[in-house]
């Protein structure tokens, strides 16, 4: 390396690690708790094919989705670029869940990846003024939205026999004109080929995620709060405790026309949760199942389920007993390619098994090779 390059290098890498301490000092001396249910709004999947298995995708994922489930699979990409383009919406419209993601090849040997993701709600009602002199007035009702967005940034290698991905990740919520979050984490990704199976595991929020949170609330709102006997919200920072998921995947050939994939992933998050299937004082599993039938590697058929959890019910019209049962989300999906543009389709919570609504995801993968475009036919 020239000299000039050589200090240009190290002068960069100074201004980065003087960055990142002088982050975290700032954390270090803020009001910082760590939270077990931070930023869920990442849970949620990538796309219509992920959710359509019960976002059990992590050893099997590739190509743009991926940048979510497990970016060292990126390595699988064998075009150029891979796009996937995710949209979903809930209660009538009211929220809007898009998710656009991207993949590229920048060698055989190095992957790169990148995700934006946005979760809206709009039109929610501000009551706060509502009450004026002794009396409700309806006009003064106005209206705010949320929304939470997230940049997903993925670097992957390929080895000899593994791949494996560094992510990171940027966060902004946004709540009305009352408070800003924004956040920065890392995440670290393994995949492997053994035989047949393909296995994976990616760990979210690896050295924990911090979101501050900076609220702006004028002083009506405060004597609102504190009439009602709500707690004023100070400026604070969040840190997610980690996670970790593990999958393994495996395709079965069942004639020239039909195959079926399996994955059975299973969801750790290290803390301990009363609702887990399995709850320990180190970590709660959640296990997660996933089947697809591929028909000529046309026509696509999926099936899922997630989100198991442990709900307490009450048995007695008196509700003084109580009983245990075991929900979850069933969910299904279809998905159709037609040249090499693939169209997705999952409706999850399928008989509304679980207490929150249906939601229908929609998906539009397709590949891109700019290489074979200056290629002229013979």
């Amino acid at each position: 390396m020239e000299p000039d390059k050589r200090f240009n290098s190290v002068n960069v890498l100074g201004k980065i690690l003087f960055t990142l301490f002088f982050i975290f000092s700032v954390f270090n001396k803020a009001n910082a708790q760590i939270v077990k249910y931070s930023n869920d709004f990442l849970r949620i999947g990538a796309t219509a094919q992920g959710i359509g298995m019960g976002n059990s995708m992590v050893a099997s994922a590739s190509g743009a989705s991926a940048v979510f489930y497990n970016p060292s699979n990126i390595t699988k990409l064998s075009n150029t670029f891979d796009f996937a383009i995710t949209h979903s919406e809930y209660f009538g419209s009211v929220a809007n869940y898009d998710f656009l993601m991207a993949a590229y090849k920048y060698n055989d040997k190095t992957f790169l990846g990148v995700g934006i993701l946005r979760l809206g709600i709009g039109n929610i009602p501000n009551t706060l003024s509502i009450y004026n002199n002794g009396s409700f007035d309806l006009d003064q009702i106005s209206y705010f939205s949320v929304e939470d967005y997230a940049m997903f940034l993925a670097f992957a290698r390929k080895a000899q026999k593994f791949s494996y991905a560094l992510r990171a990740k940027l966060i902004y919520r946004h709540l009305g004109s009352f408070a800003n979050g924004y956040g920065f984490g890392l995440d670290a990704s393994i995949s492997y080929d053994w035989h047949k199976f393909h296995l994976g595991a990616n760990v979210t929020d690896a050295l924990g995620t911090f979101t501050a949170w900076f609220y702006n609330l004028d002083q009506h709102t405060i004597q609102v709060f504190d009439s009602t006997g709500n707690e004023i919200p100070h400026n604070t920072v969040e840190i997610a405790i980690p996670s970790t998921t593990i999958g393994i995947s495996r395709e079965f050939k069942i004639n020239d026309k039909l195959s079926l994939r399996e994955e059975f992933d299973i969801f750790l998050q290290w803390a301990q949760r009363s609702s887990a299937i399995i709850s320990t004082p180190i970590a709660s599993i959640y296990p997660r199942l996933g089947s697809e039938f591929i028909f000529h590697n046309v026509l696509f058929v999926r099936l899922g389920l997630s989100n198991f959890q442990k709900i307490k019910y009450f048995t007695n019209s008196s509700s003084t007993e109580f009983g245990q049962k075991i929900n979850f989300f069933p969910s299904v999906g279809l998905g159709l390619k037609y040249h090499k543009i693939i169209i997705d389709y999952t409706f999850e919570n399928v008989f509304n098994q679980a207490v929150p609504l249906q939601s229908h995801f929609f998906t539009v993968r397709f590949p891109l090779n700019p290489e074979s475009w200056h290629k002229t036919k013979d």
